[in-house]
């Protein structure tokens, strides 16, 4: 489980965490120590197709997969009335970059599907 302060309260989070074979981030920020257990089994890869926003994307067997420990800003997505807010496109763009057509591997710490019937 990963923490990370926020004002004067700590945040817990990250019960799926998504894998690439080289993240170009933060090398080694989900990596156990030598010899150790891995901190979570990857239980399905795939290939990732779409991403519908900055927490949201579709694999190749048209899974949908929702990011936990993270609340990307949302886009419209169709729904009347709503407003992007700022910095949707951008968050969206981002993911994108790091997962789009590339296999990625998931691993369950938790809950693992939503009540929307997506992969957590």
């Amino acid at each position: 489980m990963l923490a990370r302060r926020v004002s004067r309260r700590w945040v817990l989070g990250a019960t799926a965490v998504l894998w690439l074979p080289r993240p170009p981030f933060l090398p080694g920020l989900l990596a156990a120590p030598a010899g150790a257990e891995p901190l979570l089994d990857i239980a399905l890869e795939a290939k990732v197709t779409e991403v519908i926003d900055g927490d949201t994307l579709v694999l190749d067997d048209g899974t949908e997969v929702r990011l936990v420990g993270t609340q990307a800003p949302k886009l419209p997505l169709g729904r009347p009335g709503y407003s992007t807010w700022p910095l949707a496109p951008e968050a969206k763009a981002n993911l994108e970059q790091l997962v789009l057509r590339r296999r990625v591997g998931l691993g369950f710490g938790g809950n693992a599907w939503d009540r929307h019937g997506r992969r957590l």
